[in-house]
């Protein structure tokens, strides 16, 4: 199978995006790199909570103000050599947001595509299957939406304008 990397680019701001097709359940997902060394970069705090017996921490990404689809749902340290969304050479947190919500549907087409000739398909087979018979059943008719790879980029080119707004008015009122 394909990794699912759709686009890899600089912002004009200056900051690092990555699309990626999930490989295991057929939506978009987009990414920012705020490098350590950037003005909008803020130490990373992380925030433990449980569920069930189980345990988990995450970064805390609340912090960063930033309107995007359904809100930021994904930000991690990145050291150098890390390669999830994309290799990084660099220090700094990565963020990013995911087009798997209740009115999101997976774009089936594209992640058909990720499958080799001699992939076993079964489960992406009986997914497509279960999908469809799940939003068949609800009698409303399908009308979620498939976020295009181009749809992702411009929420990434948002997400950078407003880190870049978001440090220069840092900037301004240091200067006061």
């Amino acid at each position: 199978m394909k990794t699912g990397l759709e686009e890899d680019w600089e912002t004009p701001e200056g900051y690092r995006c990555a699309v990626v097709l999930h490989p295991a359940a057929g939506h978009r997902m987009g990414y920012i790199f705020i490098p350590s060394t950037d003005k909008a970069f803020r130490e990373p705090e992380y925030q433990t909570f449980k569920m069930g017996e189980r345990e988990f921490t995450k970064l805390k990404y609340e912090e960063y103000d930033i309107e995007v689809h359904a809100g930021i749902t994904y930000g991690t340290e990145s050291e150098p050599g890390n390669d999830y969304p994309v290799a990084e050479e660099r220090t700094g947190v990565w963020l990013g947001f995911d087009c798997a919500h209740c009115d999101d549907k997976p774009d089936f087409e594209a992640w058909g595509f990720m499958f080799e000739e001699n992939d076993d398909t079964t489960a992406f087979d009986m997914l497509k299957e279960v999908d469809g018979k799940l939003w068949g059943k609800l009698g409303a008719g399908d009308d979620r939406h498939i976020w295009t790879t181009e749809e992702v980029i411009a929420e990434c080119e948002s997400m950078s304008r407003q880190i870049y707004i978001m440090t220069k008015g840092k900037l301004d009122e240091q200067d006061d």
